[in-house]
């Protein structure tokens, strides 16, 4: 028999979930975490979190594991999810039937969105990888020593560790900052970050 675990931050609403899906399906286990769905042994997961849940359940399960991802009926979290793993997104005011009718649909290798949404989610799709390449090719304008200031910026140092860091002066840290700032378009160290964010680099370790 195929096995779903459920992962919700609410047990009324996994208990729920549990019943709607029936005989047809074991229910392997009801967690209440992200992090207990390591290793889970199932076939699929069902996960109600918030954004941040959902993104910490597809870090943590297998990826094997067909996961429907039950979160806020937002486009963003929804294009976050499936481009994070998930093979399935429902909002949470979805019914439990839709659930039930989710799961068997990825039991059974077919991916889940909702109808209504899936032409907006395909132009954000084709929307995110434009800007993801038009970033991507930005990114290849700065030299190598512009890159390391603008990495370095990017892990909220300043000016002065910069220079330090680098063996470099604080004005010419400035300096290198101010042309990767035009070379990218960006205007603020915050905007650096969300432009390092958006091309996948590492902006929370060391250097």
């Amino acid at each position: 028999m195929r096995s779903v675990a459920i992962g919700a931050a609410d047990p009324i609403w996994a208990g729920a979930v549990s019943a709607a899906l029936g005989a047809a399906v074991d229910v392997a286990s009801v967690v209440a975490d992200p992090d207990a769905l390591a290793g889970v042994g199932a076939d699929v997961v069902v996960a109600a979190f918030d954004a941040d849940g959902l993104r910490r359940t597809l870090e943590v399960v297998d990826i094997d594991v067909a996961v429907l991802a039950v979160g806020p009926d937002s486009m963003d979290v929804m294009v976050d999810v499936l481009e994070a793993g998930a093979l399935g997104f429902l909002p949470d005011d979805c019914g439990f039937d839709e659930i039930s009718h989710a799961v068997e649909q990825l039991l059974e290798g077919h991916a889940v969105v909702p109808p209504a949404a899936l032409g907006s989610l395909l132009r954000r799709v084709v929307e995110r990888r434009r800007i993801r390449a038009a970033d991507a090719a930005a990114l290849d304008t700065l030299t190598p020593r512009e890159r390391e200031v603008f990495e370095h910026a990017a892990r909220g140092r300043d000016n002065d560790a910069i220079a330090a860091d680098l063996f470099i002066s604080p004005a010419t840290a400035r300096t290198h900052l101010e042309r990767v700032f035009k070379k990218l378009g960006v205007h603020t160290r915050a905007e650096a970050v969300a432009f390092a964010a958006r091309c996948g680099l590492d902006i929370e370790g060391e250097p």
